[in-house]
């Protein structure tokens, strides 16, 4: 039996090679991603970011042979692939979770469960100000703002310490979907890349042409 799976977008890392790859995702706090997702599918974001986890499923597409007993980093006895997270199985599928929390004590607690993302909703309640208060004496948390993140302020976000933003309902109107307005969702979309590419807000158009990245890996 034959399976086939189409993309619906690409996530991009800044590590291009693995002499300079962390092993985990927490090894290198700092580095941003980014996810794109292709424009036919961006109507099917809408409300995503009034949940408490985003699963991202990706294909390797950099592995090129399957190996089913590996030595994994810091052992030094050899483990069944399916044991580790060595990416030469069968299938080299990626599985990224992204945790959703506010309070210091929720965050604490995804950290714990050993979240490698975690998602800051509602973050207009704090702004921009309040990952600055949280990355102080925590400055390893990858923090994602969701929930009242635009392109006018995405910018800040990630120059007060973000890991990455997720715009939802700022980006994706219900109306522009009821009317299939796509081209105005593409507008607001490449506003945003532009904010996030500047690291600093800007005025978002009301029409144009595009691909939407949404800052959320």
């Amino acid at each position: 039996m034959d399976i086939t799976f189409h993309p619906i977008g690409v996530i991009h890392s800044p590590f291009q090679d693995l002499a300079n790859m962390p092993i985990q995702p927490n090894g290198e706090a700092s580095a941003p991603g980014t996810v794109d997702v292709y424009p036919e599918y961006s109507a099917g974001l809408k409300d995503l970011e009034g949940f408490s986890h985003i699963i991202r499923l990706c294909y390797l597409h950099k592995v090129s042979r399957m190996q089913l007993t590996v030595v994994p980093f810091l052992d030094s006895e050899p483990r069944g692939v399916f044991a580790t997270c060595a990416p030469v199985r069968p299938n080299p599928i990626g599985l990224s979770i992204v945790c959703g929390a506010f309070t210091p004590t929720e965050i604490n607690s995804a950290v714990e469960a050993g979240a490698e993302l975690i998602k800051l909703f509602p973050a207009r309640i704090g702004g921009p100000q309040y990952v600055r208060d949280l990355l102080a004496p925590m400055p390893n948390l990858r923090l994602v703002p969701t929930g009242g993140v635009s392109a006018e302020n995405a910018g800040s976000y990630l120059e007060a310490g973000a890991a990455a933003v997720a715009i939802g309902g700022n980006l994706i109107s219900p109306e522009f979907v009821y009317n299939q307005q796509f081209s105005e969702i593409t507008a607001r979309a490449m506003s945003c890349v532009q904010a996030v590419a500047a690291g600093k807000p800007i005025t978002m158009p009301i029409s144009g042409e595009g691909r939407r990245r949404s800052r959320n890996d």
